[in-house]
């Protein structure tokens, strides 16, 4: 029904129908619009895994190359 139809105006299916019609339009943009966004979202928590990734990864050699510095430290330490 339209929004400036009066309460003594019947409404007929073809009215319903093209009501019907503009409202599946209105839909199948949203649901356009909503799968770009979760595209766009899936696009970023991909990249977002690869920093955390790459990140972990140099923390752990990180902390390898630490671990070994303070163990030759105490080594050559103990040895004197």
């Amino acid at each position: 029904m339209t929004a400036d139809a009066s309460s003594t105006e019947f409404v007929t299916r073809d009215v319903l129908r093209a009501e019907l019609d503009v409202v599946r339009s209105e839909l199948d943009v949203l649901r356009a619009e909503l799968r770009m966004e979760l595209h766009q979202l899936e696009v970023r928590m991909n990249q977002m895994e690869t920093r955390m990734t790459r990140w972990t990864v140099g923390a752990m050699f990180g902390g390898m190359l630490a671990a070994a510095a303070i163990a030759a430290a105490v080594a050559s330490i103990a040895a004197s």
